[in-house]
């Protein structure tokens, strides 16, 4: 049966965006997550009656969403837009929950495409502060550490 305490908080832990040879910890990040997809194909036969999937690819994809002063995502789509390159971006995700003795989760996430990004924002009407929510792609990625 597990414990209350043993369940992981999503609270403790870091993110580290690398840009270039640049560094950035992510601390005005308010959620992420990426996920791993795994393309299917149909495969069929005279004689089966049942259809059967074979892997054929995979695709990565994650969202955030950041307090609006995060200019990550924007910088690299602006020097994208001014250049035609695109910086090389990983991003470190690590859970580090002590409290759970688990241990620490760790994955890099290699080649990641922001998908979108606000250039500009003002809300006169709003109580809270700003945020922003982007969706990004990455290519490959490294799983470094593993809870126990």
């Amino acid at each position: 049966m597990i414990k209350a305490n043993q369940a992981i908080s999503g609270k403790e832990g870091t993110v580290y965006a690398t840009v270039g040879s640049s560094r950035y910890e992510m601390a005005e990040l308010k959620t992420i997550s990426a996920q791993i997809a795994v393309k299917v194909a149909n495969v069929q036969a005279i004689g089966m009656r049942m259809e059967k999937g074979k892997v054929v690819g995979a695709a990565g994809t994650g969202d955030l969403t950041a307090h609006y002063f995060s200019n990550v995502a924007r910088q690299a789509i602006a020097t994208y837009v001014k250049t035609g390159v695109y910086p090389d971006i990983t991003i470190k995700i690590t859970n580090a929950d002590v409290q759970a003795q688990k241990g620490r989760h760790t994955v890099l996430l290699k080649e990641v495409i922001f998908n979108d990004s606000i250039l500009a924002g003002l809300d006169g009407t709003s109580e809270d502060t700003l945020e922003e929510s982007s969706s990004f792609t990455f290519g490959a990625f490294d799983i470094l550490e593993t809870f126990k």
